[in-house]
């Protein structure tokens, strides 16, 4: 058995705590996917918001 697969096995036995185990890597994986997309959304949002501003302020003028 490789190296890696024997740590990752003690990982999930609870044998190791210098890993993430399978569970945690998941919802690490996880995490990552939702914060990608609030950064994405917020990107959008954010230029949607100067676009408003920008209409705005060529109403006025």
């Amino acid at each position: 058995m490789p190296r890696g697969s024997v740590r990752q096995a003690e990982v999930g036995r609870d044998e190791r705590d210098d890993r993430l185990s399978t569970a945690e890597h998941e919802e690490l994986k996880q995490l990552r996917k939702v914060d990608a997309e609030f950064r994405r959304a917020n990107k959008i949002f954010k230029a949607a918001s100067v676009f408003g501003f920008l209409s705005w302020l060529a109403d006025r003028g």
